[in-house]
Parts: C-alpha cells; sequence; structure tokens
C-alpha cells in the first residue's frame, strides 16, 4: 500500500483500516487481496509482525539464508467469526506461512491455527540450526565494528548479528586450562615473569611483532620497560561502552607513546568463537597505534593461553601492567583511561589519589587561567578555514570582553550557539568561542570526532577558534566541570570570572541573557526588583484596592507597613499550611499592628 492509498483509508474507513496483500498469482501477476480490520484488531496483528520482522531480519544477515526462499503465504487470513472477542498479542489473528531454507533442506509450516508467537517461535528455532559464515556478511557487519574508519559511517540502527555476540563468554581449551589451573595467581604488588606470559607459557624467548611489521626479540622489546598487557574480546562493536573504553585507552597509550616513555603495549585479541577469522583481526589492530606490540593471529595458543592467564572473563577487555622491574601494578579493567591520559601514569591508586588531591587545591578558575594563559604566543585557528586565514594568538583572545570555553561532545549545542553567535554579530556584542575536542563519550578516534564536529559545524555555517586536542589537558578539563555533555563555560580574563552552566543559560533564555553567565542573570532580577514598589507590583490598571474580609482595602492604605507578599496555588495540598500561616499571621499582627499579609 503506498502513502496515498494509506491516508484515503483512513479516511474512508475509519474505523477500520484498509490492506493491501500479496496473493495468489493468475495470468503470470500477482493480484492484490484487500481485507478490512477493526481497529483493535490491527495494533496486536503489527505487534506480532514486528516480532516475526525482527527474526527474519535477524536471519537475513546470516550468510547461510542468502539462499533462502521465504515464502508467506497469505499471512495475514483473520477471522472474523468472534469479532467482539478481545484480542490480545497472538490472539484472534491467524496467519498461514512456510518457511523454507533450500541449502538446510529444511521445511516448516506455520498451520491456520497458529498463533504469532508459535510462528516467532519457528523463526528462532532455524536462527538456532543455521550456521554462521561471517566472512560472507563482513562487508555488513564491519559498518557496526569497532573501530569506526569514518564518522560518515555511522548508522542510527543497531546491527541484528550483533546480537550473537553480545555476552558471548570466552571459550579456551582443556590444555589451556589445565597449564593456567598450575600457575600462581595474578596478585597487586608482586614480581611477574613477563616473558614467560609473552612467551606463552614456554621458556623459549621469541619475539614480539609491532602492528607496523617490526620483529624485535621478546627480552629486548620487554626490557627495563612499562608493560601493558591488554587482552580484548573481539570484535566489539561501535556505540558499547567497552569500545569507547577501548578508544580511551588508545588515545592514553598513544599520548605515552609520543612522549617517549618507557612504555610498551601489548595487544591481544581473544576471537569470538563465530568471528574468528584474520579479516576480522587485521579490522581491529587497525585502530591500534602501529607502534604497539601484537600477538599474531596465527598463534592463537599463545593469544588464548594469556586471556586465560589475565583471566578474560566475563568483562571484554582485561590488563596487566608491569613497571620496569617486572612488579604488577594493575590487573582488571582499565576504568583509568575514561578519566586520566598521560598525566595519570602509570595509573596505580597512590598516583592517582595524588593527582586528586593536587586538583583540589587547585579551583577550577585558575585552572581555567592556567589552561588560558599559559602559553599565550600560541596560534589558534578557525574550523574549517583554509591555512593560513583566520589565526588568533592565545594572548589576544583573553583582551576579548567574553569568551566562551565550548567544551564538545556530541554537538547538540551547535544549533543553539549558531543562533546566538550570529545574533551577538548583529548586536555588536563581543562574543568569542573556543572550541575544545571531548572524544570520551563515543568509540570515534579523535581525528573523527573532530571530523564528526567539523562536518556538524559547516552544515550550520558556523567557524570557531579550536584546541588542538590533547588527552591528559582535556581529560583534567572533564574532570573539573564533571560533565559529559556539551557544555560552555563562559570565561572573563579581566575578572576571572568563571560560570560552567553557559549552554544553560543560553539555551534557556537566548541573546537576552548575555553575556550568559548565573550572576549577570541574578544581578539583573535584584534591579528589577530594586524598581518595585506596592504600586507597581499590586496595582493592575483601575483596580487599585485589595479584598480583605469582604471589604476592599485601597493599596495605598499599606504604604509604610511591613509586607509579606504569599504566591500560591490554594491547592489542596496547600490547606495545613493555610492553617499555620493564619495563626501566625495573628501572633505577629498582635505583637506588630503595621504586618500585613498579602495572598496572591
Amino acid at each position: 500500500m503506498d502513502a496515498d492509498e494509506i491516508g484515503s483509508s483512513s479516511r474512508k474507513h475509519w474505523p477500520e483500516s484498509l490492506f493491501s496483500l500479496e496473493g495468489e498469482i493468475e495470468n503470470g501477476k500477482t493480484k492484490k487481496t484487500k481485507l478490512g480490520f477493526e481497529e483493535d484488531r490491527v495494533m496486536p496483528l503489527l505487534h506480532g509482525i514486528s516480532e516475526m520482522v525482527t527474526s527474519i531480519e535477524t536471519l537475513f544477515w546470516l550468510p547461510s539464508w542468502l539462499k533462502i526462499i521465504l515464502i508467506l503465504i497469505s499471512i495475514l487470513i483473520c477471522d472474523f467469526f468472534e469479532p467482539r472477542l478481545l484480542v490480545g498479542a497472538g490472539y484472534g489473528v491467524r496467519f498461514k506461512c512456510i518457511f523454507v531454507n533450500v541449502a538446510k533442506n529444511i521445511l516448516l509450516f506455520g498451520q491456520l491455527d497458529d498463533s504469532m508467537s508459535y510462528l516467532v517461535e519457528h523463526l528462532k528455532d532455524l536462527l538456532r540450526k543455521s550456521s554462521f559464515d561471517v566472512q560472507r556478511s563482513y562487508q555488513r557487519l564491519v559498518k557496526h565494528m569497532w573501530p569506526v574508519k569514518s564518522f560518515h559511517s555511522l548508522t542510527a540502527y543497531s546491527c541484528p548479528i550483533a546480537r550473537i555476540f553480545r555476552n558471548v563468554k570466552p571459550e579456551y581449551s582443556d590444555d589451556i586450562n589445565t597449564m593456567v589451573s598450575q600457575l600462581f595467581p595474578i596478585q597487586i604488588g608482586q614480581s611477574f615473569d613477563a616473558k614467560f606470559l609473552l612467551s606463552g607459557g614456554s621458556n623459549e624467548l621469541g619475539y614480539l611483532v609491532r602492528i607496523g611489521g617490526e620483529r624485535v626479540e621478546l627480552g629486548k622489546a620487554i626490557r627495563d620497560k612499562y608493560i601493558m598487557v591488554c587482552c580484548f574480546h573481539v570484535p566489539m562493536f561501535h556505540g558499547g561502552w567497552d569500545s569507547s573504553m577501548v578508544q580511551s585507552l588508545i588515545n592514553t597509550c598513544s599520548e605515552l607513546y609520543a612522549a617517549d616513555m618507557d612504555f610498551e603495549m601489548v595487544v591481544v585479541a581473544k576471537m569470538k568463537k563465530l568471528a574468528d577469522h584474520k579479516q576480522v583481526f587485521d579490522h581491529f589492530l587497525s585502530g591500534f597505534p602501529s607502534s604497539c606490540f601484537v600477538i599474531p593471529f596465527e598463534d592463537s595458543k599463545r593469544r588464548n593461553f594469556i586471556c586465560k592467564y589475565l583471566e578474560l572473563q566475563l568483562n571484554d577487555i582485561q590488563c596487566l601492567l608491569l613497571d620496569n622491574k617486572e612488579n604488577i601494578l594493575l590487573h582488571g579493567y582499565p576504568r583509568f583511561a575514561e578519566s586520566y591520559g598521560a598525566d595519570g601514569f602509570p595509573f596505580t591508586d597512590e598516583k592517582l589519589q595524588k593527582l586528586e588531591a593536587d586538583e583540589k587545591l587547585q579551583s577550577l578558575t585558575n585552572y581555567m587561567v592556567q589552561l588560558l594563559t599559559s602559553n599565550p604566543s600560541d596560534v589558534l585557528r578557525k574550523t574549517n578555514a583554509e591555512d593560513g586565514c583566520d589565526t588568533m594568538t592565545i594572548s589576544d583572545l583573553n583582551k576579548k570582553d567574553v569568551v566562551g570555553l565550548f567544551k564538545c561532545v556530541n554537538g547538540k549545542l551547535i544549533p543553539k550557539l549558531q543562533e546566538v553567535y550570529e545574533q551577538c554579530k548583529i548586536q555588536q556584542k563581543p562574543f568569542e568561542v573556543l572550541l575544545v575536542y571531548i572524544p570520551f563519550s563515543n568509540s570515534l578516534d579523535p581525528k573523527n570526532h573532530k571530523l564528526y564536529i567539523d562536518n556538524l559545524l559547516q552544515k550550520h555555517k558556523l567557524s570557531l577558534w579550536y584546541m588542538p586536542f590533547n588527552n591528559s589537558v582535556h581529560h583534567k578539563l572533564c574532570r573539573f566541570t564533571n560533565s559529559c555533555y556539551d557544555q560552555l563555560i563562559i570565561f572573563r580574563a579581566q575578572d576571572a570570572h568563571i560560570d560552567i552552566y553557559g549552554a544553560e543559560v543560553m539555551s534557556t533564555f537566548g541573546i537576552d541573557a548575555y553575556p550568559f553567565s548565573r550572576e549577570e542573570l541574578v544581578q539583573r532580577e535584584l534591579n528589577k526588583f530594586k524598581e518595585v514598589t506596592l504600586e507597581t507590583l499590586l496595582i493592575s490598571k483601575s483596580r487599585d484596592y485589595l479584598l480583605k474580609g469582604g471589604a476592599n482595602i485601597s493599596v495605598a492604605h499599606l504604604r509604610g507597613k511591613n509586607i509579606l507578599v504569599w504566591i500560591s496555588s490554594l491547592s489542596v495540598n496547600c490547606i495545613p499550611f493555610y492553617h499555620e500561616l493564619l495563626l501566625w499571621y495573628k501572633e505577629n499582627q498582635a505583637k506588630n499592628p503595621d504586618f500585613e499579609v498579602v495572598c496572591v
């Protein structure tokens, strides 16, 4: 049924809905059969169809089902013999259909008396009996897998086949389980034999391979270095908590490599059973710096041994961090990566607690001043601007009357910011915005996150000054402001005034709230109250009186008295308080005859 038919049917056949269904073939053409349904039977019918479509959608992601001929014959043959019965999902509506899997020689019949829920169970049974070929489905799957190669490939819908990989526990062979069961458990602070672990439980030294291809002898690769061994259950899908954590971990490790720290990261991928293919393995590795070491795909026994020993079980990520003397500093899920960059290295509890204590002694205002004044000669550029065009130093930015530091997490503030920014230009109100990219709450790498935000800015024809991404600096800013949403921090260098609620003020009041600080709004309201008199507050046109006990009392009669204005909806909930107020009023008036209460 096309859109016009839907529109006309809703008008001409109310309270019935008219459906066009594929029917039998006659003279080489498909006839359309039109059936009428009472309105109260349509919703349960659609509910059942949605369940079936979900199951079918999952089946069609399976390559072995590319050869399926799914025939729905007279699907929606309804029973109208008892039209007034209450209809629940799967009841009162009858179907006849068959499911054919040619490749597997499976034929399932849905009989005329079968309920929708019964037919859905048929589909789920087919799903359980079907094999899955990840290589045949790779091009579909890769669009949803981490890492995301381009923000353009982000999709708004979830991948049905991804459900197969959810909550899958790693499986290990009996010989791996036996080997690990005979070893000492990992304990923080104890010495650890990194060579034994990375050689797969053997005494052979062997080699480690960097993702970029360089082979390094194992002993030389880890000598006198901090070693982080990270196990991952692969594949991971973008948008999930684990994929965001992996990206944060990579951002921090990239920062450590760039700083030439004595640090190495070893990537160990435990492949999920249905995705144990090199294509999936290589895609996962493509998200890591080429400097990282990796246990090759072909060396599955060594990968499985390391993951089992590091207890990769329920979580899809497990890390082991050793210091340069091979003492265990950390073992478990790398939660430090969501809040700290290289400034938290080596990520021990003592180090992170010290950072936290130091930051408590430093206010956000001091940090902002430090952030925006420590390197005054640093040159800022504008987003979506040609090279060399539109530059400004930090020093020049600090001379502006009002600066908004835009902490951009997802870009949802951009439309409102563009509207107000243009209005400030028109009204010649000085206002500059410094964009800070915050790629910590999604699974995009910093480069793709920047491209994604820049694309949004371009769509809204907005160009802003931006600060180059610095993992540690931007993590510290997030710790101070404690927000995972877009934020506009209003900063005035002249008086070091800071307000972290600029986005809320701007979104609520728009240009009228310039310069977008709560202090300014409060001051305006106080100024309004200073101008309030009894007459301006209580007189409306010719009504210059109040009521008391049935009599009209002139507002002028209250001049010189102490007045309490009580504004209330006088709802049922206010009645107990109303009685208390009356008693309180009588007590106070007995002591002070110049006291009055005006109820609005």
